[in-house]
C-alpha cells in the first residue's frame, strides 16, 4: 500500500483475533471482537466489502490465486474449518 497506514473499523468491539492479506494485494480479512469475532472483508483502502458473520475463527488462509479463504479456529477456539470459494459465492460471501 505505498507506506500508508489507515485505521480500519470494527463492527464489534473486543480485540483482533487475526488477519491477512489476499494474494492479490487487493484485500484482507480481519476477525476481530469478542468470542465469537465477526469477519469482514475489506478492500486495501480499508473500506468493508463484506461481512461475514460470527465464528470461532482465529486464522485465515488464502490460497495461492486468491480464489478460496480458508477459516480456521486454532488455540483457544475449537478446530473448526469454513471455506469460501470466491468465484461461486457473489451474492452471499466474498466478492469476486
Amino acid at each position: 500500500m505505498d507506506g500508508k497506514s489507515f485505521k480500519v473499523p470494527q463492527s464489534k468491539d473486543g480485540p483482533i483475533h487475526g488477519c491477512e492479506w489476499s494474494p492479490t494485494g487487493k484485500d484482507f480479512v480481519v476477525m476481530a471482537g469478542s468470542v465469537p469475532p465477526r469477519i469482514t472483508m475489506f478492500k486495501a483502502d480499508g473500506t468493508v466489502l463484506r461481512e461475514l458473520g460470527e465464528g470461532p475463527f482465529n486464522c485465515a488462509f488464502f490460497s495461492p490465486q486468491g480464489r478460496f479463504l480458508c477459516l480456521g479456529g486454532f488455540g483457544n477456539l475449537p478446530g473448526t474449518l469454513e471455506f469460501w470459494d470466491r468465484s461461486t459465492t457473489r451474492d452471499t460471501s466474498l466478492p469476486s
